[in-house]
């Protein structure tokens, strides 16, 4: 009904948009938790992920939450009431440190895992 709707009005639902939104920002999600859980030598080094896990999670949920409120608000709302600059930077700075986190660990926890394969001698 809603494609129907779309190429006969030529205007995007709403729904659609928030549901793509989520959709994207679970895929990216997905895919930065799984590096990370690969670089922190998950299966390589370490045959469990322990505690490390619940960190793991609720990192990738935060990420989720954070990315997918700029990214509905941007493309559903900035539309009609443009945003200032300053309101801009303010709502980029969450997604902003969540990727910076999630780029430290993610090269810590490659270090971490190439020093103990070394150590290894594998």
């Amino acid at each position: 009904e809603a494609v129907v709707s779309t190429q006969s009005t030529g205007e995007v639902s709403d729904g659609m948009i928030i549901f793509s939104e989520l959709l994207t920002t679970f895929k990216h999600a997905l895919s930065r938790v799984l590096i990370l859980i690969i670089c922190m030598g998950y299966g390589i080094v370490k045959p469990r992920l322990g505690s490390t896990k619940h960190l793991v999670f609720a990192l990738g949920l935060a990420y989720c939450l954070f990315v997918s409120i700029d990214g509905i608000y941007t493309k559903l709302y900035a539309v009609s009431r443009p945003m200032t600059k300053q309101q801009r930077l303010y709502a980029k700075i969450p997604r902003a440190v969540i990727n910076a986190i999630l780029i430290w660990w993610i090269i810590a926890s490659l270090v971490a895992t190439i020093r103990t394969l070394r150590m290894r001698r594998n």
